[in-house]
């Protein structure tokens, strides 16, 4: 995660962050990026199993829609 941060220009990477087991504290230092763009993050990190579902679920929405519009 870090390495994508630090590499790629402003905007380019958003993380979906999942911790189940850490409750969230696994990943509390990347929080600090929501501060200046809350997309970079998604606004919070998630940790309950309903939660994480419907974040899957988000996410393969929209890898359907890219592939399926924009590298067709």
């Amino acid at each position: 995660m870090m390495r994508l941060f630090t590499s790629l220009p402003p905007g380019r990477v958003r993380f979906t962050i999942l911790d189940p087991i850490g409750l969230g504290e696994s990943f509390a230092g990347f929080m600090h990026a929501g501060d200046y763009q809350e997309a970079l993050v998604g606004g919070r990190i998630w940790t309950e199993a309903p939660q994480i579902q419907q974040q899957l679920e988000d996410l393969t929405q929209h890898m359907e829609t890219v592939i399926q519009k924009y590298l067709r």
